[in-house]
């Protein structure tokens, strides 16, 4: 597990003396932890981003479900039921929506993007709480996601034929990009992904050809 910019941890300093177990999250495929603190009859979950000058905005796959515009209908429905629910099921939220729970999962993503679930690490389930202010704007202020969505409005994208392995090519500045398939993901020539290698989300390239094939595939 790799943990960048440890001074953080000086916050938990004034409680940690009252804990009485320390457990530690890790992430795989981004520099990212998670620091929980247990008390008699709480926890405290502390979660330190990748670098120091680094948020979550846009970090990890949460861009990828903030751009299937498809999804609303998901995230309108999963939101009529939140009721401050400690452990969100995301089976009964299935059968409840009447989604599957590919749109539960990204529905559960976008709200959390938008302040309205969170995340236990400890028990693997997401809960309803809203925090007091407006995430929403995640949505339509994040450069990469708008570049994405200028990208494919301007006819941009230009994907390989229906039933041939995953291949696109995008416009950029003066050069094409190559987004392509890869062990269930998209790896991209862009300068972007030679140097994150997607630690650091999906570049533009990847989120314009993931938007396209969604909305080709609701107009057959």
């Amino acid at each position: 597990m790799a943990a960048a910019g440890l001074g953080r941890l000086q916050v938990l300093k004034p409680v940690a003396r009252q804990a009485t177990q320390l457990r530690v999250y890790g992430c795989d495929d981004a520099p990212v932890s998670g620091w929980e603190l247990t008390f008699p009859g709480a926890r405290f979950t502390l979660i330190l981003s990748g670098d120091v000058s680094r948020g979550f905005s846009g970090e990890g796959q949460v861009l990828e479900s903030l751009a299937v515009k498809n999804a609303n209908a998901a995230v309108a429905r999963v939101r009529s039921l939140l009721a401050w629910q400690t452990d969100l099921s995301a089976e009964d939220l299935a059968s409840q929506a009447d989604a599957t729970p590919d749109d539960i999962d990204i529905a559960l993503a976008v709200l959390g993007s938008r302040g309205l679930v969170g995340y236990d690490p400890h028990d693997g389930t997401y809960f309803h709480r809203e925090l007091p202010f407006d995430m929403a704007a995640v949505e339509t202020l994040h450069p990469r996601l708008k570049g994405a969505r200028r990208l494919v409005e301007d006819g941009a994208v230009e994907l390989s034929p229906a039933g041939e392995p995953l291949s696109a090519f995008v416009a950029g500045s003066g050069t094409r990009h190559h987004v392509r398939g890869h062990d269930g993901g998209l790896t991209c020539t862009c300068e972007w992904y030679a140097k994150y290698k997607g630690g650091r989300g999906p570049c533009k390239h990847m989120l314009a050809v993931q938007i396209e094939l969604e909305e080709q595939s609701h107009e057959r």
